[in-house]
């Protein structure tokens, strides 16, 4: 289903199957089909003469990596040498997923070139990488509350932004919802998070929920500020 490699300590000194000698001219020979590798090692003693090799292959997939190989390196110093494959093997699968769980950070270069380019990232996570589709929401989430840090309205723009990509999404307008809750906008918030609650009425009990929690908060602050006022 997945191009994917995870490489526990591997034997490459005295250039073992010429494994380093030919690695750079390999990894620029590959083709922009995606590829992901997860490289770890440690420093028992099985791994003491290893380590001036490591480093040689760090610094190559560094230099001579195409885009479309996304590597990582991990340290396992501090773990049994044993236990390595299996820290690999988990460690590797979360990070191969990281685009689904965690999404993009939003300072990133495709984050910072707006909601075109997050989509068209994620088209092309869900047509080359995986194979099924990715959501952006979670990116153009995270992107729009780290502009609306520095900017109240660039931060809203994009969550308004959000829920005209995804119009059937309680998600996208509770977002939209605790946008305007943190910058004290509650007439707003309860408006948006009303839509939300409706959008809700077909899914699980835990998320319809949530929906009325948020609703009820923000008519308490909504009343509270009026209130105050």
């Amino acid at each position: 289903m997945i191009n994917a490699y995870f490489v526990t300590s591997p034997q490459l000194s005295d250039n073992f199957a010429r494994i380093l000698s030919t690695a750079s001219s390999k990894l620029k020979r590959l083709n922009n089909k995606p590829r992901f590798l997860y490289f770890t090692q440690g420093d028992s003693i099985k791994e003491e003469s290893q380590q001036e090799s490591y480093n040689k292959l760090q610094m190559i997939l560094k230099s001579s990596s195409p885009k479309s190989l996304e590597w990582h390196h991990k340290d396992l110093n501090d773990n049994y040498f044993m236990s390595m494959p299996l820290l690999t093997t988990i460690l590797g699968i979360e990070q191969l997923f990281n685009d689904i769980h965690s999404g993009l950070e939003p300072t990133s270069d495709i984050s910072q070139k707006g909601i075109s380019e997050i989509v068209k990232h994620y088209e092309y996570l869900s047509n080359q990488k995986y194979g099924f589709e990715v959501s952006p929401k979670k990116s153009i989430e995270k992107r729009g509350f780290h502009l609306l840090k520095s900017s109240h309205e660039k931060g809203i723009m994009i969550l308004q932004e959000a829920t005209k990509l995804f119009p059937d999404d309680a998600y996208s307008y509770h977002n939209l919802a605790r946008g305007y809750g943190e910058i004290g906008d509650y007439e707003n918030a309860l408006i948006q998070q009303k839509v939300a609650v409706s959008k809700s009425e077909t899914m699980l009990t835990w998320h319809r929920n949530r929906m009325l929690e948020f609703l009820n908060k923000f008519n308490n602050k909504l009343t509270n500020k009026s209130s105050d006022e």
